[in-house]
């Protein structure tokens, strides 16, 4: 990937995906495929946005090498660190400047549109729609100015959207625990032949 540097210079690094995780999983006849990431963080810095752009270029491959050619269905979780442009977030000041999530919902290219969609939309009310907490000041407590947003995101293969019945947030943990809270989806699977 390449970026300028704070001297306005360009520079050209390699990366790979540093933390993450594959799990294959068959469930009632359901094989699906979960491609937990941790991207970069700090979606205001190009130096950061295009390592991300460069992470999931390399998460793309995994899940159409990895996971569809096994015969596995997608899905694909974690802190993604970036905004998704077609789900609204709580803090509307905050909006992409890569194409990270469009390029893993549309990991497939040579057909139209994306096939994985953000569990993220099954949130109705827009005030809900954050996972993450900066805590600008670092004082460790909740202040007006600290950053409440939306970088985690669960995206499930398209298939899987008539059996998505309902996306939250659990924010019952504290700070002290951490600054991200888990996105939970439910899905209801019918039975299979299998």
């Amino acid at each position: 990937y390449s970026f300028e540097d704070e001297d306005g210079q360009p520079q050209d690094r390699d990366t790979g995906l540093n933390r993450n995780a594959l799990m294959y999983v068959t469930f009632e006849g359901y094989k699906l495929g979960l491609l937990g990431l941790h991207l970069k963080s700090d979606p205001s810095s190009d130096y950061a946005n295009q390592r991300r752009m460069a992470e999931a270029k390399i998460a793309r491959r995994i899940v159409q090498r990895e996971i569809v050619q096994r015969g596995y269905t997608p899905i694909v979780l974690g802190d993604l660190n970036d905004y998704d442009p077609d789900i609204a977030d709580r803090d509307a000041t905050r909006e992409t400047k890569t194409r990270v999530i469009r390029s893993l919902k549309n990991y497939d290219t040579r057909r139209s549109g994306d096939e994985l969609i953000n569990a993220a939309a099954k949130i109705g009310r827009v005030a809900d729609r954050y996972t993450s907490h900066w805590d600008v000041n670092e004082n460790g407590v909740r202040d007006g100015d600290d950053v409440l947003t939306m970088i985690d995101h669960i995206l499930l293969h398209e298939s899987l959207a008539k059996y998505h019945t309902r996306s939250l947030i659990c924010h019952l943990t504290g700070l002290e625990t951490s600054d991200h809270w888990p996105v939970i989806v439910d899905l209801s699977l019918p039975e299979t032949d299998d």
